[in-house]
């Protein structure tokens, strides 16, 4: 195997070391004298962190701290192991500043599948699927399910709202406890901008982060819903009086 450089970790200074180039990547060692935190650095490097089940990412925030390309990397988070997607460089996201890890797409036609792009907790997520629960819905759209939904929904999006100026919502449990630091959303109304965004916060109420989002497709990105301790819902989208919700994907780092 060629030789590879140290990772720039843990403010190093100096000439960076390199590998031999002439052992395993399990076994390789440092070109010259190195210290401990040289050798664990090159641990880490070698470690291939997030690409098979026995090495899996624990952390939302490791695909980014490592900087890993785009594709599909093994997670092992607290409800247990799975695969998903990360973008690190705004192919699906637009963003190309953030390493982003899908968390479900909606839709049956969504473009994101189980085999291409595939989310930490489902992919084409239909009514009440995913840990999601409606209420007050009326009229929705999920691409299997049209129950008297005639306006513009777009490809890959879930839309809801209710009819004669009732208020719909769209509720989520998120089913792990490992931090979320932000979240990522492709979205849109169809009809009017009174519709929110809201994540619960630490004290057991709502934090409001988006209120009002026009009939554009859209990213949005949002605060942490970081409160996984807290019981019942996590995250909520309210659809008010003579707007229509669409959501596409959301994603977490």
């Amino acid at each position: 195997m060629t030789n590879r450089r140290l990772p720039r970790v843990f403010g190093y200074r100096g000439k960076y070391p390199r590998t031999t180039g002439t052992e395993s990547t399990a076994t390789e060692k440092l070109v010259g004298s190195q210290n401990h935190e040289e050798a664990y650095a090159l641990a880490v490097n070698n470690s291939g962190r997030g690409l098979s089940a026995e090495n899996p990412f624990t952390e939302l925030s490791q695909p980014g701290a490592d900087n890993v390309e785009n594709g599909t990397y093994y997670f092992n988070l607290s409800n247990g192991a799975t695969t998903a997607y990360v973008d690190g460089d705004g192919t699906y996201t637009d963003d190309s500043s953030n390493h982003w890890v899908l968390y479900q797409s909606f839709a049956s036609d969504n473009a994101f599948t189980t085999s291409n792009v595939k989310g930490l907790y489902g992919n084409r997520i239909l009514i009440n699927q995913g840990g999601w629960h409606d209420s007050g819905w009326t009229n929705w759209h999920d691409g299997n399910t049209n129950s008297g939904y005639g306006y513009h929904r777009g490809t890959g999006f879930v839309a809801f709202f209710g009819s004669s100026g009732n208020v719909a919502h769209w509720y989520n449990t998120i089913p792990f406890t490992n931090e979320v630091t932000q979240t990522r959303i492709r979205c849109g109304s169809a009809a009017g901008t009174d519709i929110q965004y809201y994540s619960k916060n630490g004290s057991g109420g709502w934090t409001t982060h988006h209120n009002g989002i026009s009939n554009t497709d859209q990213w949005r990105n949002s605060g942490s819903p970081n409160n996984h301790l807290e019981g019942g819902y996590h995250i909520w989208l309210r659809e008010g009086s003579g707007s229509i919700w669409r959501i596409q994907s959301m994603w977490f780092r």
